[in-house]
């Protein structure tokens, strides 16, 4: 299953900079890995979680045949909670709790976190502003200082949710962009994300819209 097949998988790969780390939480069974594989410029680390270890297990027979012969990206799979994170990544030595098993006892820091759908997934449950928050503060403590950014793919966020996520980032050190058109400008574009107010209305068609929003790490 590819949650919002509407947005071309090589548009969001692009976000990931060259030589780059990417982190994809609510991994499933997404291609998206695969694109990043066969890009011309290799990503340097892929980490994929998922609380299903089924799902892990399927992604790691798909991504078995992508990556014969390939020796330039590591790639990781953590059966794990997104709302824990530094479990994982923040350098605990603690591995009691059942939610997940750590599979690193260092620090480490991303420059790409990808959200396919998982936070549409936390929207549809209960109380889920607990958790959204919990899982933003943990992602932000995982991407590099400056540049490392939150992808977030999704169905259009109402007014509310966006004024949420951003209270969260204020707190977090996470400035963030609705709203945004794939592929991205170059870099030393004037402006580097094309905002809603510059898309062209879309056409009425069988597949819902869907809304992608970047945050970057300030501090």
């Amino acid at each position: 299953l590819e949650w919002h097949d509407s947005v071309p998988l090589q548009d969001i790969a692009s976000v990931v900079p060259s030589d780059g780390t990417c982190l994809m939480v609510g991994c499933g069974t997404s291609r998206l890995p695969q694109v990043l594989l066969e890009r011309q410029d290799p990503v340097k680390e892929i980490v994929l979680l998922d609380t299903s270890p089924t799902c892990l297990e399927q992604l790691q027979t798909i991504m078995y045949g992508s990556t014969k012969g390939s020796t330039t990206t590591s790639i990781e799979y953590v059966c794990g909670d997104a709302t824990r994170l530094s479990k994982y990544f923040g350098g605990n030595d603690d591995d009691d709790d059942a939610g997940g098993v750590a599979t690193t006892t260092m620090p480490r820091q991303f420059d790409t976190i990808i959200d396919k759908g998982l936070t549409d997934a936390i929207l549809c449950s209960e109380g889920w502003d607990g958790p959204l928050e919990r899982m933003i503060l943990e992602a932000t403590e995982t991407l590099v200082v400056g540049t490392g950014q939150y992808v977030l793919i999704s169905y259009p966020l109402p007014r509310s949710t966006k004024e949420f996520l951003v209270q969260v980032g204020e707190t977090a050190g996470l400035e963030w962009e609705f709203d945004v058109r794939l592929p991205l400008r170059p870099p030393n574009s004037a402006n580097r994300h094309v905002v809603s107010s510059e898309i062209p209305e879309q056409t009425t068609t069988s597949t819902p819209r869907v809304s992608i929003a970047l945050a970057t790490r300030t501090r």
